[in-house]
């Protein structure tokens, strides 16, 4: 009983870096987050930063594990995604500074043996609701478009690399 209810804990805790639906629909209307953790707490998780009055960014994110681990790691890509914020609005530049910010939280830059390989695969959009122009970058994550007036799907390819794990320091993330 007791891990269930420090698990029940954590899931509030998590719950709390989750961007509120409120704030996205006022944003962007018509819109619903599906969000359905396998556990109690997930490595699962959606972000949102508005850029301005028209603009904002959006992620959907699946980090390495599940459970309790899984949180962990959402928590710190969440922070790492904000912190890439603070140095640009771009997609593939966000995930640039969050692949770099990870590596370093969880040491993977250092040659020891045994250290994590964990990581999030990741498909994150810019949108201006002005102008319509949609930017994306992924990281193992395709990006679909389903036309409101069409059945048809269109998937835009991700870059074939997780966000920290196995990628290099520097490592570039397609726009």
């Amino acid at each position: 009983q007791e891990i269930t209810d420090s698990i029940n804990y954590a899931q509030r805790i998590q719950q709390s870096i989750l961007p509120s639906f409120k704030e996205i629909n006022e944003t962007y209307s018509n819109v619903f987050i599906f969000f359905q953790p396998k556990d109690i707490v997930s490595g699962d998780f959606y972000w949102f930063k508005k850029i301005n009055e028209h603009e904002f960014l959006l992620a959907c994110a699946d980090c390495t594990g599940h459970g309790v681990p899984g949180a962990f790691m959402s928590m710190i890509c969440s922070e790492k995604l904000s912190e890439g914020f603070l140095h640009s609005k771009r997609p593939d530049k966000i995930l640039f500074y969050a692949n770099n910010g990870i590596k370093e939280a969880l040491r993977q830059n250092q040659q020891d043996e045994g250290k994590s390989k964990d990581g999030m695969e990741i498909a994150l959009i810019s949108y201006n609701t002005l102008t319509k122009q949609l930017c994306y970058s992924g990281a193992n994550r395709p990006l679909w478009i389903i036309k409101s007036n069409s059945s048809e799907v269109h998937e835009t390819k991700p870059t074939k690399a997780s966000v920290a794990s196995f990628t290099e320091s520097n490592f570039e993330f397609s726009l």
